[in-house]
C-alpha cells in the first residue's frame, strides 16, 4: 500500500501527459477529430507497451490507426459490422505470436470509433494516432518498459480457431447491436474484445486473475448503471482509473479491473458524453454470452474432431 501511495504523484503526471495535454494539443491542432485521435494514440501506445513491449506496440500503431479510420468511416452503417468482425478475426490470429491482448485494442477502438466524414478528418485521425502512439511508446520506454514481452503463444490450429471465434463473436455482437440500437450497439463487441484475451487463455487456473479483474471491472460499470451518476463523475473516474493502472502492479487482477474500467468509461458514444443505462448493462451481458457460447462450441467441436482422429485406446481429452 505504501508503494502504491508513493507512485500516485508520478502516475498522476503520466495521466496529465497521456490524456489532458494531448486532448488540448490535439483539439487545438486538429479540431474535433484531433483530440480523440491523439489521446487514443497515446493511450494505445502506452498500454500496448505495457502489454507486449514498446517494440511490438510500435508495430501495432498502423493497425490501430486503420481501426479508427475504418471504424469511423463506417460507424452507423452496415459495413461497420464487417469492419468489427475483420479486426476481431485478425486479433484472434495474432495469438499465433502471443499478441492477442494487444490487437484486441484495435478491435475495441474500431467498434467505438467516432464518425469520420471528410478527407481532412481521415488524414488527421491517421497522423495523430501514429504520432500520439509513438510518443506513448517513447514515454513507456522511458518508464522502463521492455522492447518485447512474450505473451501466451498459440499453435497454428489454435490461432486459426481463435481467429474464427473472435471474428464470429465480434461480428455477431456488432450485428445484434446494430440491429437493436445503433447508438449503443457497439457495447456488445466492446464487451467481446475486453473478455477475448481471458477466454483465449484457455486455462482459468492460470488466468483467473485476468478473468476476475475484467469481470470485476464490468461489475463496477453495472453498479454505475444502477446509480446513474452525472457524466462528469464517469469522466473523473476514468482519469482516476488510469492513475491507478500505473500505480498498481500487484495484485494483477486489481490492475486489470482498472484497465477494464478505464476502457469502458472512455468508450462514449459518438459525439456524446459518458452515460450509463440499463440497456448498456443488457448489452454487456449479451456480449459475454455470445463470446462464451461461440468459444464453447468451437472448443467442443475441436475436441470431438481431435478425439475422432486419435487411434483406439488413446486419451480422448484435448485441451485447446
Amino acid at each position: 500500500m505504501t508503494e502504491v501511495i508513493k507512485k500516485l504523484p508520478k502516475s498522476a503526471l503520466l495521466v496529465l501527459l497521456l490524456i489532458v495535454i494531448p486532448a488540448l494539443i490535439g483539439g487545438w491542432l486538429g479540431g474535433p477529430a484531433g483530440a480523440p485521435a491523439l489521446v487514443i494514440g497515446m493511450v494505445g501506445g502506452t498500454l500496448g507497451s505495457m502489454a507486449c513491449g514498446y517494440g511490438a506496440a510500435r508495430r501495432f500503431l498502423p493497425v490501430l490507426a486503420a481501426a479508427l479510420l475504418l471504424g469511423g468511416l463506417t460507424t452507423g452503417q452496415w459495413p461497420w459490422v464487417v469492419v468489427v468482425a475483420a479486426f476481431g478475426a485478425f486479433a484472434g490470429w495474432t495469438a499465433r505470436g502471443g499478441q492477442l491482448a494487444l490487437y484486441t485494442l484495435a478491435g475495441l477502438f474500431a467498434a467505438t470509433a467516432l464518425p469520420i466524414s471528410t478527407l481532412g478528418d481521415s488524414l488527421i485521425t491517421v497522423v495523430f494516432v501514429l504520432v500520439g502512439g509513438y510518443l506513448g511508446t517513447a514515454l513507456a520506454q522511458r518508464q522502463g518498459a521492455p522492447a518485447q514481452i512474450e505473451g501466451p503463444v498459440k499453435s497454428f490450429d489454435r490461432a486459426l480457431i481463435a481467429a474464427g471465434v473472435l471474428g464470429v463473436a465480434a461480428g455477431l455482437g456488432a450485428l445484434v447491436g446494430f440491429l437493436t440500437e445503433p447508438g449503443n450497439g457497439y457495447w456488445i463487441p466492446l464487451t467481446v474484445f475486453l473478455l477475448a484475451p481471458q477466454v483465449a487463455e484457455g486455462n482459468l487456473r492460470q488466468s483467473w486473475h485476468r478473468v476476475l479483474g475484467t469481470l470485476a471491472g464490468l461489475g463496477v460499470v453495472a453498479l454505475l448503471v444502477l446509480v446513474n451518476p452525472p457524466a462528469w463523475v464517469g469522466a473523473s473516474l476514468a482519469l482516476v482509473s488510469l492513475v491507478l493502472i500505473f500505480s498498481i502492479a500487484q495484485p494483477y487482477w486489481l490492475q486489470t479491473l482498472f484497465i477494464t474500467l478505464f476502457l469502458v468509461l472512455v468508450a462514449a458514444p459518438p459525439g456524446q458524453e459518458i452515460d450509463f443505462s440499463t440497456q448498456r448493462l443488457a448489452f454487456t451481458l449479451i456480449g459475454v454470452a455470445i463470446l462464451l457460447i461461440i468459444a464453447g462450441v468451437a472448443a467442443w467441436t475441436a475436441r470431438r474432431l481431435s478425439a475422432d482422429a486419435l487411434p483406439p485406446g488413446s486419451p480422448r481429452r484435448v485441451r485447446l
